[in-house]
């Protein structure tokens, strides 16, 4: 059994019992936080908590050395007094990942999925696209990307579709460079996040899967 839950004290700005977390990161000795209300930084000593940017865009953190990434509506960058030094319109709504000196995000619908990629240095989004087979079987207007990973030499999209109020199926496809088509891995569950850790995992409602992928 763990110890008891210990309640962040906020600010009564944010209205505490309606404020929704969406993301954490340590940062410059700061627990950043992206709310419902805007990017928080929570000192954890004195335990004071202050609003630092009051735009409710940010779903996702990244902290590198010298920036604090942002990502959802758009792509904003932080310095370690929390100014804005880099923003970019995008639409970012699965959880990035930092490679190759890029971050990288995924989108789906109508039987494509997209890879974008965002270089700081230069400041450029870029896009491609992978169509899917039909015969996967989870072609629809209503599929959404939830989760991407590299694994390997690959990398591999999460996919969620509502079939009706009740039923949700999902999927993991590759992105494949050679052909630019979109291979269907496996499929079952709705995908809520993958990770590489020797074999792929696939975090789904229901549990975990380990998929051998090349």
């Amino acid at each position: 059994m763990g110890g008891r839950p210990e309640p962040l004290p906020l600010p009564e700005v944010l209205h505490a019992g309606y404020v929704q977390v969406y993301a954490l990161a340590l940062w410059n000795n700061q627990l950043a936080i992206a709310t419902s209300f805007g990017l928080c930084r929570y000192d954890l000593n004195a335990r004071q908590l202050e609003l630092v940017y009051n735009t409710p865009s940010i779903r996702y953190l990244i902290a590198a050395e010298t920036r604090l990434w942002g990502f959802g509506s758009e792509i904003v960058a932080f310095d370690r007094d929390y100014r804005v030094v880099e923003r970019q319109a995008a639409q970012v709504s699965v959880a990035p990942v930092w490679e190759e000196s890029r971050f990288w995000w995924a989108s789906a619908g109508r039987g494509v999925i997209t890879l974008h990629s965002y270089t700081p240095t230069t400041r450029r989004i870029r896009q491609s696209r992978f169509r899917m087979d039909e015969a996967t079987q989870v072609v629809s207007s209503r599929l959404q990307a939830t989760a991407l990973a590299r694994h390997r030499l690959g990398w591999y999209v999460g996919l969620s579709v509502r079939e009706s109020p009740q039923i949700r199926r999902g999927a993991v496809v590759q992105g494949r460079f050679a052909d630019y088509r979109g291979e269907l891995i496996w499929s079952d569950s709705p995908v809520n996040a993958l990770a590489s850790w020797g074999r792929l995992i696939v975090g789904t409602d229901t549990g975990l899967q380990a998929l051998d992928v090349p």
